[in-house]
């Protein structure tokens, strides 16, 4: 039977629990990283990435341009507003948000530029939906701003909104800007189409437009203008107030400006604040347009052959009215 060497440790006569030799020393950390690296499956890969890296941006290169392909191009009479504008509104409106040039339905982030680009129209009041569908085309869905007056100031006629948001001047001709309700009175300049007028007496105007939008031209009022000085003058010495003789300073108005109502024949009714007024005493506006349209609508219906009226709507106990020729008298204050 052939031998076989053993090791000591091996050997039947070793003691128990002697120690098993080395098999040598450890191979160090670099050695077994450079063992896991290169294996052929690891250094084909790492040969092929700079490959990648040139052949990927090529390839897409040759790739077609899907953008330019006609059912990808987005054109202005490819998008669908609802619902459809009011006639005041320009046709153009889709064009002025879109550009000249065609957008791609594969952009990304289109349907947020195009609900970005209506909101900032000045005839936008706000978005609700952007939808892009394919092939190329898009609903959009506003809500429009309504002219409610157009502002005197200066040389011109600036049309405004129930909020007093300046519409473009130029949408709209001379005959269309004469038609509305006219503002007048006012001193400040307006901002850019689709900025707040900041003047809170044209706000205020354009919020009283609004109120009587439906009873404007049955009442055959021609206007509404905030009381300056002489104004505030004038109603203090008819209502009699004390200190309001003529030649005295009228009584520093408190909070939000008070405002008349003119009509066609030259009628004078005193309004007083605008809606959404938080002043103490102030009558509802509600309130304020059934006296102007039961109370004195048959009052106004003779001025034309009796000659204009005053009338003051904001008293408590009731409206009050006589001829304009009669309120134009000096008056004596009531004590």
């Amino acid at each position: 039977m052939p031998k076989v060497a053993r090791t000591s440790a091996e050997s039947p006569d070793a003691p128990a629990g002697s120690p098993r030799p080395a098999d040598g020393p450890a191979p160090s950390r670099l050695r077994r990283v450079a063992g896991w690296f290169f294996t052929p499956r690891r250094l084909l890969i790492a040969g092929l990435l700079p490959l990648v890296a040139i052949l990927v941006p090529w390839t897409i290169k040759q790739l077609p341009d899907l953008s330019a392909r006609e059912e990808y191009r987005l054109t202005a009479d490819r998008v669908r507003l609802e619902p459809p504008p009011p006639l005041a509104v320009p046709s153009n409106v889709v064009a002025q948000v879109l550009g000249e040039e065609p957008a791609s339905i594969l952009e990304d982030g289109l349907a947020e530029r195009l609900a970005e680009g209506f909101a900032k129209h000045p005839w936008v009041a706000g978005v609700e939906r952007v939808e892009v569908l394919s092939p190329a085309a898009a609903v959009v869905r506003l809500s429009y701003r309504a002219p409610a007056a157009a502002v005197a100031a200066g040389d011109g006629l600036y049309p405004i909104d129930a909020n007093g948001v300046l519409l473009p001047p130029a949408d709209f001709t001379r005959p269309a800007a004469d038609a509305l309700p006219r503002v007048g009175g006012i001193e400040s300049t307006p901002g850019p189409a689709g900025t707040v007028w900041p003047d809170p007496a044209v706000t205020g105007a354009a919020a009283i437009c609004a109120a009587l939008a439906h009873d404007w031209d049955k009442l055959d009022l021609a206007g509404v203008r905030p009381l300056d000085a002489s104004g505030e003058r004038f109603w203090e010495r008819v209502r009699g107030a004390p200190g309001a003789a003529d030649g005295d300073e009228p009584s520093e108005p408190v909070g939000d400006p008070r405002f008349e109502l003119v009509t066609r024949a030259g009628s004078r009714i005193l309004w007083g604040r605008p809606p959404g007024t938080t002043h103490p005493g102030e009558l509802a506006t509600d309130t304020k347009r059934l006296r102007l349209t039961r109370d004195l609508a048959g009052v106004l219906a003779g001025e034309r052959t009796r000659g204009p009226e005053w009338a003051d709507l904001t008293a408590w106990d009731g409206v009050y009215h006589l001829p304009l020729r009669t309120a134009m008298q000096p008056r004596t204050p009531r004590r």
